[in-house]
């Protein structure tokens, strides 16, 4: 397994240098094409520069996936990415990336009030009708 680090390292590197190619790039989905996640990664260097982007992101190992959580700040608002790429023997490949990030290994707080708009419903007397006949 090569080094998580050194992975996230080269792949900044070559994404500054602008040497990503299609034979670094293995869609996650068949339907997804290569070219696609390439466009997609050019705008996102080109919003944020690589050399702007954490060099030691917080990652994941899941067998031979390297699952990399990034904050990047575009126009003064923090988004969550979240990169995916495969090992495979000594070579890397980028397969996915998106901003839906639902972590696992932690759960936040609930809540332990309702929200404002169940309350305001219930002041009206216009809550849930479940079960309830209109007249």
């Amino acid at each position: 397994m090569l080094d998580p680090e050194a992975v996230w390292g080269e792949f900044l590197d070559m994404l500054s240098a602008e040497q990503i190619c299609a034979e670094k790039i293995r869609p996650l989905h068949e339907a997804i094409k290569k070219e696609a996640l390439y466009h997609i990664l050019h705008r996102l260097s080109a919003r944020v520069p690589p050399v702007k982007w954490p060099r030691n992101p917080s990652v994941r190992l899941n067998g031979n996936q390297l699952v990399y959580v990034v904050t990047l700040e575009s126009e003064g608002e923090p988004t969550n990415f979240v990169f995916r790429f495969e090992v495979d023997g000594n070579h890397w490949f980028f397969r996915h990336v998106e901003t839906i990030l639902t972590p696992l290994d932690s759960i936040p707080p609930c809540r332990s009030h309702p929200s404002p708009t169940y309350q305001k419903r219930r002041r009206r007397g216009s809550g849930p009708s479940i079960g309830r006949r209109k007249t």
